[in-house]
C-alpha cells in the first residue's frame, strides 16, 4: 500500500514538474487569484528594437510627412490636364523632401518618389538669382524609390541664409516635383 502511495505521489510530482516546465517556456504567467494580469515587458526587448510609443517629436514629423504626401497628391491631381496623350506624357508621381540640413561643412538633403520605377532625382536650391543643382540616382525601397542622397560642400552654395530646395524625379515613364523646402545655411 505504501508503494502505491509513493508511486502516485511521484507521478503527480512528475506531471506537475512537466506542466511547470512547459508553461515556463511559453511565458505563461499563472495567477492563483484569477485576476487578469498582463506580463510586463520593457520597451526594448531582447531583439534591440524599441517598441515604446512614438515621442511627440517623432509623431509630429510623421504627421507632417503624411500631410506633405497628401498635399502633393492633391496638387498633382489639380495640375494634371483634362486629357492627355499617353504616348507623349509621363505619369505624375509624388516627390517628398524628408530633410534638408546644414551639417557644418556639408549640406544633406533626403527625398523619395512614390513610384516603383527607377529614375533620377535632381535637387535645385535657389536663393534670389543664385541656383545650385545636383542629380543622383535612386534606390528601390519596399514601396517607393529613395533618392540616393544629396550631400555636397556648403561652399558650393556660396552664400548663407535661407535657400529654397526642390527635388524632382524623372524616369522614362514618370515625373514628379516636391514642394519647396527651406534650407537654412549658417
Amino acid at each position: 500500500m505504501k508503494t502505491k502511495i509513493l508511486v502516485t505521489a511521484l507521478v503527480l510530482m512528475g506531471v506537475a514538474f512537466a506542466a511547470f516546465y512547459f508553461l515556463k517556456d511559453q511565458n505563461y504567467s499563472w495567477n492563483p487569484f484569477g485576476t487578469d494580469t498582463q506580463q510586463q515587458t520593457s520597451a526594448e526587448d531582447t531583439d534591440g528594437i524599441d517598441y515604446s510609443p512614438a515621442t511627440e517629436k517623432e509623431q509630429q514629423q510623421a504627421d507632417e510627412l503624411k500631410d506633405e504626401i497628401v498635399n502633393n497628391e492633391e496638387t498633382t491631381e489639380k495640375n494634371e490636364p483634362e486629357s492627355t496623350n499617353s504616348n507623349t506624357s509621363k505619369k505624375s508621381v509624388s516627390v517628398v523632401v524628408t530633410f534638408a540640413e546644414d551639417r557644418g561643412d556639408s549640406i544633406h538633403v533626403g527625398a523619395f518618389a512614390q513610384t516603383k520605377t527607377k529614375g533620377t532625382c535632381k535637387l535645385t536650391a535657389t536663393k534670389g538669382s543664385k541656383t545650385y543643382t545636383e542629380s543622383v540616382g535612386s534606390s528601390l525601397q519596399p514601396s517607393y524609390y529613395q533618392c540616393d542622397g544629396f550631400e555636397f560642400s556648403q561652399s558650393k552654395l556660396g552664400e548663407t541664409g535661407n535657400w529654397n530646395v526642390v527635388v524632382t524625379f524623372e524616369s522614362s515613364t514618370e515625373t514628379g516635383k516636391s514642394q519647396s523646402t527651406t534650407l537654412e545655411v549658417k
